[in-house]
């Protein structure tokens, strides 16, 4: 199998994607927090069976139901 790197995705397909990912009968989602140049980051995942998103973003300090 070859992999492609994505850089672009049009924002009719992002949509389509979340749209997928919140209709399935089962969603596994998690986040675990890694480090980038020295930045805390969070790398997030969603999947079905056949269907992954990865989302990645700045850590926070306080989650945002405490704040």
């Amino acid at each position: 199998m070859r992999y492609r790197t994505v850089t672009r995705i049009p924002q009719t397909l992002k949509k389509r994607i979340r749209e997928l990912l919140v209709e399935a009968p089962v969603l596994h989602v998690d986040e675990t927090g890694v480090r980038a140049i020295g930045i805390p980051q969070w790398l997030q995942v969603a999947s079905t069976r056949f269907l992954t998103w990865y989302g990645w973003g700045e850590a926070i300090v306080t989650h945002p139901i405490v704040r």
